[in-house]
């Protein structure tokens, strides 16, 4: 039987960690979020690994932000940047490992409702809608905005694990943790080299631009002893889809993963 593959926390450690940045960003995490931080690092990734990409695309679900248009799902600001102390990718991940397959909005949704779920995402949701009505806000506006922030989320981790999926099927050993993902910004990693994939987006980060600091400049560029690839999906104007990237743009991260990997092989001293 072969054996199964899994990725756990001291991996991500091992890998991210080199760098004085990469333990900053650990150890203020860990000192700010200690309830998170442990059941983060009892994650054990493997699922992910079972996972095809045409499994993903042919996924049947509810569209995850409704009806919903951009006017209404960013009305509320507060909760437009919304981070839950549990990370989104955390909450869908953990969720991953219990079904062990590829799962729907409507099965999110349910999942997340129930009691030993319910104070990771549900409880903390509903307290921002609180808020947001004691702000002037109405009730359903600010639901709105909750569904349409969980609901990005959503789609950014569908899309994430296609990705995972067609690199592992292009022949690369594509690993995942939900700890590299949501705090070290790597969506996937081959070896020593971090690959994030991003939407373009000049207000949340297009390139070296926008709100959020890429992984390189997060964990100390060579410091880290990392190599860093970005890929960039156009923005689309598909309503009710996933943005997957296009087959051509995989491949191309994919040939320049393959050509790094074989740069390391080929390093002085080795064989």
């Amino acid at each position: 039987m072969d054996r199964e593959l899994v990725t756990d926390s001291e991996e991500v450690l091992r890998i991210f960690t080199k760098s004085r940045a990469g333990k900053r960003v650990f150890d203020a995490w860990r000192r700010r979020k200690p309830h998170v931080t442990e059941r983060v690092m009892e994650h054990r990734t493997s699922a992910v690994y079972k996972l095809a990409s045409s499994e993903i695309r042919s996924l049947t679900s509810e569209h995850a932000l409704g009806r919903l248009r951009p006017s209404e799902g960013y009305q509320v600001e507060s909760i437009r940047d919304w981070r839950p102390d549990f990370a989104f990718s955390h909450i869908f991940h953990f969720h991953l490992e219990e079904r062990g397959r590829m799962y729907s909005f409507q099965e999110f949704r349910e999942w997340s409702r129930l009691d030993r779920f319910r104070p990771m995402l549900h409880t903390p949701a509903w307290e921002e809608v609180k808020k947001a009505i004691g702000v002037g806000y109405s009730e359903q506006q600010a639901k709105d905005s909750v569904r349409w922030r969980i609901g990005l989320a959503y789609y950014s981790f569908v899309r994430e694990m296609y990705v995972v999926a067609r690199l592992r099927e292009l022949g690369l050993d594509a690993c995942f943790h939900p700890l590299a993902d949501a705090l070290f910004r790597t969506d996937t990693w081959i070896g020593t080299t971090s690959v994030s994939l991003y939407i373009k987006n000049q207000k949340f980060r297009d390139g070296q631009t926008g709100r959020k600091p890429p992984a390189e400049k997060l964990l100390g560029g060579e410091e880290s002893g990392l190599k860093f690839i970005e890929l960039g999906i156009p923005t689309q104007r598909l309503w009710g889809e996933v943005h997957f990237p296009d087959e051509a743009a995989v491949d191309a991260c994919a040939k320049r993963l393959h050509q790094l990997s074989t740069q390391l092989w080929k390093a002085p001293g080795s064989l």
